[in-house]
């Protein structure tokens, strides 16, 4: 009977009576069997759930006694403060969420070691609300705020404060003068404990601070002033800095944007190690910077940002009918003069100082750079928005390097926007004070007719392309000998100039000025460079004491693999290219389209097995402290 229904399910024939008799019963036995099993699975899920539960309920008292055996628990308090000071940012804000204020909330031993803590209180960051609301709301919020400050600092005991304080407001409502100024109050009480102080405020508020001088900030160390209204109308003729910058004892650091309708503030230059001068006074030009850097002989970071006109300032037009300071020892002077020299007659040595960056058109770079004598200066970045490497400014740059007396320069960054007709003379003449040189970095606006990276430029930097043609240089091979002596100590011809011997990253812009083949033969010259050595005869510079400079020795240096090249291009095939012959060491590592005319822009990195040389900037705290270089902020 089994094998009759069988055969149904194998074709499309009905059943019989006998057959659908037979598959009913089936069915009702098979029914009464389904009942039977899935009453009994309800009856073990109801067991399992409850097991379950009294599983978890073990699991949840198990957990919560484990919570008094933690480690946490049994750390002392002086573990737990130096904890909570790591977790801080460097400039807390007064919010429930943040800082110290929610590590109170966790639990009453961590409320009880906050507020017994002064080291998680000597830091703040002040935003001061935006009128955006109505007079009563923003009223309201100001109020809480200055009233947490005041609690906030009071916690801080008799610690080093770093203070920070941020208005967005740049109109001069009574109101909003009103709210910043009452904040501002709050911090003169605590004068004698600013270490840091950062105040980006309207100038109208910083009258708050006018009590104070030089000897009430004893420990300050770094201020950074910054203003939103500068309109001479609203401040008046007879607006200045806070008094106390005057004569700070300690200052060392100082970071000074648009404050008030003339920038010639007073403050003691010769203390300062860092400076940033940022302002848009079109009248503040070369000559009213050099009066300054001639008094800032500690500085050894300096970030200038001018938008001066392009007024052609040169060395002799700042005679002064005073003769200028005379140093009392040899070397570099802060000013020296020349009465024999036109072209020397006023240079400004700072000999410390070994990052710049400089900020403002060409002429006036050239202006600033003619007068400057940087014996120790190892990182230098300019950036222009109107500037282009013009012949005079390669020329300043090379001035500046020879007049300086040694070859520190380790790092240079053009950022250009546009690019003058250079000759090649010029760029050799540029890259040969620069012996030392291990970094550059060429970024050029897209819309430069010109490009500084050209067949030209590519062939100076690649090893054995130049004849030797400098006086002052040797080369060696791997035998490490002269290449102007053999075994038996007699002389041979010279071999190739070799510019910039320990260059070891590059990076630029291609703008189509070069052939593949110049890029890949420079690449290649750099990676296994043909010799091993070159001796390079300093450029001494006269001191204040003798006209004559006394004799230098040959210096030897290195010849160093490049070790990483960076390059923005176009060219669809050129990383396919150096794919093929660097192989896994060519990197694309980024893709952007031009949204002109849609072409695609790839950065492509070639890079020895070595690691990366950090740049100057890598490692720079972000904290309590200025950051200076490449146009970081404070």
């Amino acid at each position: 009977m089994q094998t009759e229904l069988s055969d149904l399910f194998q074709s499309n024939l009905p059943p019989n009576e006998s057959q659908i008799s037979q598959i009913l019963d089936i069915c009702s036995s098979s029914a009464s069997e389904l009942d039977h099993l899935n009453s009994e699975i309800h009856r073990l899920q109801q067991s399992l759930a409850s097991v379950t539960a009294q599983r978890d309920d073990l699991q949840s008292k198990i957990s919560t006694y484990r919570v008094l055996l933690s480690p946490l628990r049994q750390f002392p308090t002086e573990i737990l403060q130096q904890i909570f000071q790591l977790t801080l940012n460097p400039f807390p804000v007064i919010a429930a969420d943040e800082g110290p204020l929610v590590l109170g909330r966790v639990c009453s031993r961590w409320r009880s070691i906050c507020l017994s803590t002064p080291e998680l209180w000597n830091a703040v960051h002040i935003t001061v609300p935006e009128a955006l609301h109505t007079f009563q709301d923003y009223s309201a919020k100001c109020s809480r705020l200055t009233l947490g400050l005041s609690t906030w600092l009071s916690k801080a005991k008799s610690l080093p404060l770093y203070l920070s304080v941020f208005s967005k407001n740049e109109n001069t409502y009574q109101e909003d003068v009103i709210q910043v100024s009452t904040m501002l109050q709050i911090l003169v009480p605590y004068a004698s404990q600013w270490k840091y102080i950062s105040l980006q405020v309207p100038a109208s508020c910083l009258r708050v601070f006018s009590s104070l001088s030089g000897a009430d900030v004893p420990v300050l160390e770094t201020a950074r002033i910054s203003c939103s209204d500068t309109n001479p109308f609203i401040l008046g003729p007879d607006f200045r800095h806070p008094p106390f910058l005057e004569s700070a004892p300690s200052l060392r650091r100082l970071n000074l944007g648009d404050a008030g309708p003339s920038f010639h503030p007073v403050v003691p230059w010769s203390q300062l190690q860092f400076l940033l001068l940022d302002h848009n006074d079109w009248d503040f030009g070369p000559d009213e910077l050099m009066d300054i850097l001639a008094q800032c002989l500690s500085l050894r970071d300096c970030t200038l940002h001018m938008h001066a006109r392009d007024t052609i300032v040169s060395r002799r037009s700042r005679r002064r009918s005073a003769t200028p300071t005379t140093p009392t020892t040899a070397g570099p002077a802060a000013a020296t003069s020349s009465e024999n020299d036109d072209e020397h007659d006023f240079t400004i040595a700072l000999p410390h100082l070994e990052r710049f960056y400089l900020n403002t058109s060409s002429i006036v770079m050239s202006a600033i750079l003619d007068q400057l004598a940087l014996p120790r200066l190892r990182h230098l970045h300019l950036d222009g928005y109107r500037a282009n490497l013009s012949s005079s400014l390669c020329d300043s740059l090379a001035s500046l390097l020879c007049r300086s007396g040694t070859y520190p320069l380790r790092s240079i960054k053009l950022e250009l926007r546009r690019t003058a007709e250079l000759k090649n003379a010029k760029i050799v003449e540029m890259l040969r004070a620069m012996p030392g040189l291990r970094v550059l970095a060429v970024k050029e606006g897209s819309t430069s007719p010109l490009s500084v990276i050209d067949e030209e430029f590519l062939n100076a930097l690649t090893v054995g392309h130049i004849p030797n043609s400098n006086p002052n240089m040797t080369v060696g091979d791997g035998d490490g000998l002269a290449a102007g002596e053999d075994a038996m100590g007699g002389e041979r011809e010279l071999g190739v100039e070799v510019l910039c011997p320990k260059l070891e990253e590059v990076e630029f812009s291609d703008r189509y000025a070069f052939s593949e083949e110049a890029l890949e033969r420079f690449i290649s010259s750099r990676l296994q460079p043909a010799v091993s050595f070159v001796e390079v005869v300093p450029t001494a510079t006269a001191t204040s004491s003798s006209s004559t400079p006394p004799p230098s020795l040959p210096q030897r240096i290195a010849v160093s693999q490049l070790q990483s090249i960076s390059i923005s291009t176009f060219r669809p095939g050129l990383s396919h290219r150096f794919r093929r012959l660097f192989g896994t060491a060519t990197e694309t590592v980024e893709e952007e389209v031009n949204q002109g005319d849609g072409r695609k822009q790839a950065v492509i990195k070639i890079s020895q097995d070595t690691p990366y040389r950090s740049s100057p900037t890598a490692g720079r705290p972000a904290s309590r402290t200025m950051r200076y270089g490449d146009g970081d902020e404070y």
